[in-house]
């Protein structure tokens, strides 16, 4: 399961075929049985992982032409850094625009600056209060920048390839706006027979591990997300 998290972005049916297997492993009942399947387990998390990595040289493939954004970067740094300050801002060093309609997308923003993304002319901010470029605060400006640098998305309709250090972009049913929120996958938990339970950290609804389909259908209506593949 610890493979199936970390390598997420993995085809379906290499992640199936991986349960599959340590299902078997479970279920034996001596040690041949055990030796085979423990093999076939093995085999089975090196598939897992070839293929996300696969996947992973695809989207820097893809967006060679367009992204001037440092490909790979330190997921890890970028996700101790949102639970760091999820609760307790880091407004001293970047602000906080949650009175001012939002902080959801700056907290995203200082993410992947703790992941080794760099400031550019569209994309930046001096720190302090209304230094910030629309693309760093705003979550349609992100999504314009994030489309201008050629990364691709995934929908609700579509979570196989999400992993954690994602950006989610959101917009609310029930409101008469273009995107309204911004967060940053967490977790993404395999689920056997169905698509992956993602979860999110952001600022605004301050939380750590935000389910998606609550977030969605409980806490909004007729919602939309566009998950942005980060390289």
């Amino acid at each position: 399961m610890t493979t199936l998290a970390d390598y997420s972005d993995a085809a379906r049916a290499t992640e199936d075929a991986l349960y599959e297997a340590s299902e078997v492993l479970r279920a034996t009942t001596t040690a041949a049985e055990a030796d085979a399947a423990l093999a076939a387990t093995a085999q089975a998390a090196d598939a897992v992982r070839a293929d996300a990595e696969a996947y992973r040289a695809s989207l820097v493939e893809a967006s060679a032409a367009t992204n001037t954004q440092p490909t790979g970067g330190d997921v890890a740094a970028q996700m101790s850094y949102l639970h760091q300050y999820v609760f307790d801002y880091n407004s001293a060093q970047w602000g906080d625009y949650n009175p001012y309609g939002g902080d959801c997308t700056n907290y995203a923003s200082q993410g992947l600056i703790a992941r080794g993304w760099q400031p550019d002319d569209t994309w930046y901010s001096d720190g302090e209060m209304w230094t910030a470029s629309e693309a760093w605060i705003g979550t349609v400006q992100m999504s314009e920048y994030f489309d201008a640098l050629g990364l691709s998305y995934s929908t609700e309709a579509d979570l196989d390839r999400v992993r954690v250090g994602d950006i989610g972009l959101f917009s609310w049913g029930e409101l008469d706006t273009q995107m309204d929120h911004t967060m940053t996958v967490s977790k993404v938990e395999y689920v056997p027979g169905g698509p992956p339970k993602v979860s999110f950290i952001s600022h605004n609804e301050d939380g750590e591990y935000r389910d998606l389909t609550t977030v969605l259908h409980v806490e909004h209506t007729d919602s939309q997300v566009w998950i942005y593949h980060i390289p």
